[in-house]
């Protein structure tokens, strides 16, 4: 995903615990940030994809998380197929501190995100799709808009905890 968003001109800061994922994004000219708060400093927008509920409750509200370098102007995007009732917490608590955020869970796999051909089912307010547009395009072929309260999030999340 990071490198298809590279490809369509976008400049980077990533944060990773994997420190060989960090390392490859910098040798392509990404900057490193050592966690969440050093890329909200940094980056208007911030695209998350997480392997579960709480990591991504950490990344945002935890100690070093996004929400500790808060600011409206924030676009969060979130892809990470996690609990979607903790989802609709977190976006209720981003939105009313003025950010944007951005409910976008995929389907395509490892190989959908090396080809930019993955599918983002996109929760949110209908401007707040239209702003994450460019940003989904660089990475995947099929935008679902699901309206605000992404009910495609619930059908992957139950899909991910049958196995």
């Amino acid at each position: 995903m990071a490198d298809n968003l590279r490809k369509h001109g976008h400049k980077l800061v990533v944060c990773d615990p994997v420190a060989a994922n960090v390392d490859k994004q910098v040798q392509q000219g990404a900057t490193a940030a050592a966690n969440a708060r050093e890329v909200a400093e940094q980056c208007d927008t911030i695209i998350t994809m997480l392997p579960s509920t709480n990591a991504v409750e950490s990344v945002y509200l935890g100690k070093d998380g996004v929400h500790e370098a808060l600011r409206s102007e924030h676009l969060l995007l979130d892809s990470s197929t996690i609990d979607p009732i903790f989802t609709k917490k977190l976006s209720a608590e981003l939105h009313e501190r003025g950010a944007t955020f951005v409910d976008a869970p995929v389907s395509g796999g490892v190989a959908g995100a090396q080809n930019g051909t993955l599918t983002f089912m996109v929760g949110g307010e209908p401007e707040e799709f239209e702003r994450v547009k460019p940003l989904l395009s660089a990475m995947g072929k099929n935008l679902v808009y699901c309206g605000k309260s992404c009910k495609l999030k619930e059908l992957s999340w139950a899909r991910k905890s049958w196995g």
